[in-house]
């Protein structure tokens, strides 16, 4: 498009076509792309909640309409009288609060199916009970509503009443977007217990995409079987009375065999079954195992007990990914292995991890990220984390990080992992004896990632621990953990003097032992207080012997990583890395 416009600013001698002889349909292609090309160039807003910016992200940018397109129709009157003219033009409507606008848009729209977004509740609530909506509902392809927070649904759902009870045979997406997660929506229940809304196949036959956020869903099959997404944040299921929660939970969601993505967030499923709650020693039987042969993302976030006993049921089908957090009232209440209790039992405290042969897996405790994620050899994806409803611990989960990988150690111990990630601040487990043991239960790991504050030192001298019980006359590398390790990838730890020794004295005891080298040994340490230059000096002295031992060394100060490095692999790597433990992007980005 933007070729296009400077090829026609140049003037051709031999051009003879105007622009106002253009085709129509060629016009109305313009207009498109550069709507497209605007979106892309300034972004499409989110509802989606950001925690580095907090409610902040809820607030998107208010223009004066959605259409970029419109500032073509200064152009001239031609084309003023196209983009009045063409329906197709007018076919996706956001109201920021001018309803005049937005009879405007749906009158041009025509017969045209519509999609209407809205992003301020008073006016929703005022269009959804206008005559205009109301005589065009069986038009709607997308409908979309501002966030609701727990106090507005009730009153907001009351009043889109009317709306809901017309009949939309187009409507494939509804959405009632999440907002901040709130872990308890226990207070809010017997309200949202007024504010239900009916997706019966009768009112609402094309509907495919259903998000809602604190409303009461009702639970059957006529609501959720033709779904191929559904999301319900802080939500309260409606069943019918008389049947058993925990049976006709299972079974409603046993019959939706189109959907692709589940979401079932902030304890719908606790306040569904609240009148008869599992318990984590209920194992499934065979005949209760819920197979979705189409979905590849399922997300909740519950109680321990009530997560552990719906995984106890799903099936997990290659290529799925499983997002879990658990819900745990204040620290008080944190158990013994709160990672374990998140997942099925095989028996009376005997946690099974449902994943077949989990090849690579990270675990990262710090600030107030808590999570352990595998994947596994069929591209299945779990990831287990925690969170406190009450925030009382004094350093996050950082001071957690000892606890949190020895219960990885205990869960995951002797699988076939290859590439191994952790995360954390190495002042809280500074011990090699505790490393040697943690890396000694995945001798398999070929892949080794730390990610990080503090000093790492303890790692390399916990890989050069021997255990003189595995020495055989034939494999004398087998006295240190793994041995089958090619890679070590170290970023955004700190830096002194004596980790060059430390690192070098490991690969020597590899060389002497008769182990590979390492195809890629990569360094990005924090060099902050003026240390640089003894940084770069320190490694400048020892590089040749690094590079010697190994088949590819890098190093660089984490500082460094802005513009200057342009695009390098070690740049671009080491950014999402940081995006990973901060849980946002360097302020250079």
């Amino acid at each position: 498009m933007v070729r296009l416009v400077k090829r026609r600013s140049v003037p051709h001698s031999r051009t003879k076509v105007s622009i106002y002889s253009l085709p129509i349909e060629l016009l109305v292609e313009i207009f498109r792309l550069y709507e497209e090309e605007a979106a892309s160039h300034h972004g499409t807003p989110s509802y989606e909640f950001d925690p580095e910016l907090g409610v902040d992200s809820l607030r998107r940018k208010k223009s004066r309409n959605s259409c970029h397109w419109l500032q073509l129709m200064l152009v001239c009157r031609a084309w003023r009288e196209l983009g009045v003219s063409t329906p197709f033009l007018w076919t996706s409507i956001e109201v920021y609060g001018n309803l005049a606008w937005f009879e405007l848009a749906l009158s041009r729209s025509k017969r045209m199916q519509i999609t209407l977004t809205f992003h301020d509740l008073q006016s929703a609530i005022q269009a959804a009970t206008s005559e205009p909506l109301l005589s065009n509902v069986h038009r709607l392809h997308g409908l979309y509503f501002p966030p609701l927070y727990p106090e507005d649904s009730p009153a907001a759902i009351i009043a889109f009443a009317s709306l809901f009870r017309s009949p939309m045979p187009r409507l494939r997406q509804l959405v009632m977007p999440v907002v901040p997660p709130r872990p308890d929506v226990r207070a809010w229940r017997k309200q949202m217990k007024h504010s239900w809304i009916d997706f019966a196949e009768s009112h609402l036959p094309g509907l495919r995409h259903l998000r809602l956020s604190y409303a009461t869903v009702r639970w059957n099959q006529d609501a959720l079987s033709r779904l191929q997404t559904l999301e319900l944040s802080a939500c309260v299921a409606d069943i019918a009375f008389g049947l058993s929660p925990l049976d006709c939970f299972l079974d409603v969601l046993n019959g939706c065999h189109l959907l692709e993505k589940l979401s079932l967030l902030d304890g719908f499923v606790s306040s569904t079954l609240c009148e008869e709650p599992p318990t984590t020693s209920q194992v499934a039987p065979p005949e209760r195992t819920i197979k979705l042969p189409k979905l590849r993302s399922f997300r909740i976030s519950d109680d321990p007990a009530v997560i552990s006993w719906l995984l106890a049921h799903l099936e997990l089908t290659p290529g799925l990914k499983v997002d879990v957090v658990g819900y745990f009232d204040d620290i008080d209440a944190i158990p013994e292995a709160p990672f374990s209790s998140l997942l099925p039992t095989d028996g009376p405290d005997v946690p099974r991890v449902p994943l077949r042969d989990p090849r690579h897996a990270v675990v990262a405790l710090h600030d107030d990220v808590c999570d352990i994620e595998i994947l596994g050899a069929t591209s299945t994806v779990l990831k287990l984390s925690l969170q406190l409803r009450l925030p009382t611990l004094e350093h996050g989960w950082t001071a957690y990080l000892t606890e949190g990988m020895m219960e990885f150690w205990d869960l995951l111990n002797g699988s076939p992992i290859e590439a191994l990630t952790v995360c954390g601040d190495w002042a809280w487990a500074q011990d090699p004896h505790l490393w040697h043991e943690f890396l000694n239960g995945f001798p398999r790991v070929k892949e080794l990632y730390l990610i990080g504050r503090g000093y790492p030192a303890m790692l390399f001298q916990a890989l050069q621990i021997e255990d003189t019980s595995l020495v055989t006359a034939s494999d004398p590398g087998e006295a240190l953990v793994c041995p089958r390790l090619t890679k070590i990838v170290v970023k955004f730890a700190d830096w002194d003097e004596a980790l060059n020794g430390v690192i070098l004295e490991y690969l020597r005891a590899r060389a002497s032992r008769g182990l590979r080298k390492l195809t890629l040994l990569r360094l990005i340490l924090n060099c902050s207080g003026g240390r640089k230059g003894a940084f770069l000096k320190s490694i400048g002295k020892d590089e040749e012997e690094l590079n010697e031992l190994t088949e590819e060394f890098q190093y660089t100060d984490a500082g460094a990583i802005d513009g200057s490095v342009g695009d390098s692999q070690v740049a671009k790597e080491a950014v999402h890395a940081y995006y990973y433990y901060y849980g946002h992007y360097p302020d250079f980005i």
